[in-house]
């Protein structure tokens, strides 16, 4: 499954998955001159619950809302 969105140009955007109480980085790609990003990561069926931060030059930015995401087939 490819996740796609709009960054600040040139930051890398990492995305984590949370299952239980524990939280880890499933992905992380970087944002192109535009800002548009694409990273492909493999799920299995069921849900996923994502988060995403931005890490610059200046820094990380604070965990996103959470997502949810449902896979119905591989």
């Amino acid at each position: 499954m490819t996740l796609t969105g709009q960054a600040e140009p040139f930051t890398t955007v990492n995305i984590y998955e949370t299952k239980g109480n524990k939280t880890n980085l499933v992905g992380s790609g970087k944002a192109n001159s535009d800002g548009e990003f694409a990273i492909e990561i493999e799920f299995s069926n069921g849900n996923h619950f994502l988060k995403t931060e931005a890490e610059n030059f200046a820094g990380t930015s604070d965990l996103s809302e959470q997502m949810q995401l449902i896979v119905t087939s591989e």
